[in-house]
């Protein structure tokens, strides 16, 4: 019986431990051949049009919209590192409020 529950406390505390993915290293690995400096024809957004994204814009298009292929070979857990990385906020965070477009009064 002891053994069991040093078993099992000690599996909670090895992945309550777990390190997190590495954002910069999957997105050196995985998605900086299109997106570090795409080609003048390319469809593929830059880093600076991605970080207007929303981390939660950016793992659903790796879970189920037009980066799903590549999205596949990740982790959950990666997918929202790279999101994250990308956005540069974590995911559920609130989105900023633009400073483009807005009316400003003169006081």
């Amino acid at each position: 019986m002891k053994l069991v529950l040093f078993s099992a406390a000690l599996f909670v505390s090895a992945s309550a431990f777990a390190q997190a993915p590495n954002g910069q290293a999957l997105y050196d690995k995985s998605c900086a051949s299109c997106h570090q400096q795409p080609a003048a024809d390319s469809r593929a957004p830059n880093r600076e049009a991605l970080r207007q994204f929303s981390p939660e814009m950016i793992v659903t298009a790796l879970t189920t919209g037009r980066m799903t292929q590549q999205g596949y070979a990740l982790s959950e857990a990666e997918r929202k590192a790279v999101a994250e990385l990308l956005a540069g906020r974590p995911v559920g965070s609130p989105t900023p409020i633009p400073v483009w477009g807005r009316c400003w009064r003169r006081s």
